[in-house]
Formats: structure tokens, C-alpha cells, sequence
């Protein structure tokens, strides 16, 4: 079976002011699910750091709650 007829994972990860974890979380994710389609989606909670402009620059679905 190919890796596109595997069904996919999508992992949710809630987000509140963890600007820094970001690109690491992303990078040990991919790192982990190799063998099928990956989807990660950050839900921002109204942080007050700069989480919701880096979240846009990784390549993930971004979901986030107005301040």
C-alpha cells in the first residue's frame, strides 16, 4: 500500500503563548510519522506572544481565537 492510500494521521495541539516549541513540535512530528500523510493543526488559544505568526510559517492548519 502506497503512502498516499494509507489513511492519514492529523494530530490537533493546542497553543497558548509557546512561540519558541513551535517549529521544534513540527519538526519531531514529521520526524515521527513518516509512513502516511501527516496533518497538523494548532489551535491557538488568544495568545499574547508572537505563536500565531509563527504557527503561519510552518506549513500547518492554523485555527485561532480572536484576543
Amino acid at each position: 500500500m502506497t503512502m498516499l492510500a494509507r489513511p492519514g494521521v492529523s494530530v490537533v495541539a493546542p497553543v497558548h503563548d509557546n512561540a519558541a516549541m513551535l517549529p521544534e513540535l513540527c519538526r519531531r512530528l514529521r520526524a515521527a510519522v513518516t509512513d502516511r500523510r501527516l496533518e497538523i493543526i494548532l489551535v491557538d488559544d488568544a495568545s499574547s506572544d508572537d505563536s500565531l505568526d509563527v504557527m503561519r510559517g510552518l506549513d500547518v492548519v492554523v485555527i485561532a481565537q480572536p484576543r
